[in-house]
């Protein structure tokens, strides 16, 4: 896994666009605000089997990626297997950069796709 989509991970959490561990992604799949579930690699059996449920059950995309303490590192909590990310925007990004060859085009496409382009950077004077 590449360094952009683990700060795109950090961007969602500062973002308030994540949930993180079990019980807190279930309730926001029940409520349909989950787009994109993401399980750590090394997460017990009965947690990538619920996630595969719930990937069938709520009709979202499911990525099983890195470990444990690498995803917990990126969202600054502790002990997270199991993330919701709830804002379609970062959920696109983030299948996008996972299916992205490890090189520095997946970082250039982070930036690449950024809403701000250089015409609305001279509107808003920056």
């Amino acid at each position: 896994m590449n360094n952009a989509f683990l700060t795109l991970l950090g961007f969602a959490q500062k973002a308030g666009k994540l949930v993180a561990g079990e019980d807190t992604v279930h309730i926001a799949l029940k409520k349909r605000k989950v787009k994109l579930l993401i399980v750590a690699g090394d997460a017990s059996d009965n947690t990538k089997d619920r996630a595969n449920q719930w990937k069938a059950s709520f009709n979202v995309e499911l990525l099983d990626v890195l470990d444990k303490d690498t995803l917990s590192q990126a969202i600054g909590k502790s002990n997270r297997a199991l993330i919701g990310v709830v804002d379609q925007g970062f959920a696109t990004q983030m299948l996008k950069l996972n299916r992205a060859p490890e090189t520095s085009e997946s970082e250039d496409a982070l930036v690449s796709e950024s809403p701000l382009d250089a015409d609305s950077m001279e509107k808003t004077g920056e």
